[in-house]
């Protein structure tokens, strides 16, 4: 996670979130948070956690992600990635 000036931030004991959805306006297709225990920050930035077993239910193959951390003192979200995901079609089965 880099701040405003390109320099690094330890987030260890911040929050996160990230979501994915087709825009803005529409239903939450996945979330990572820390009510599902499946987000983590530390020094090196943030990990998104999904196993095999809940990728495998996406019906997208392509949507928007946006990952949120929360300074512990502020608790103001910063958006630190948005973009495209794609997630391909299971093969091996």
């Amino acid at each position: 996670v880099l701040d405003s000036d390109g320099i690094e931030v330890d987030v260890t004991g911040w929050t996160a979130k990230a979501q994915v959805r087709h825009s803005e306006a529409e239903p939450v297709l996945h979330e990572w948070s820390a009510t599902a225990n499946n987000i983590s920050t530390d020094a090196d930035g943030v990990l998104l956690n999904v196993i095999g077993e809940q990728t495998s239910t996406w019906t997208f193959t392509k949507a928007r992600v946006s990952i949120e951390v929360y300074e512990p003192v502020t608790n103001i979200p910063r958006v630190i990635a948005e973009g495209t995901i794609r997630a391909l079609p299971e093969t091996t089965k």
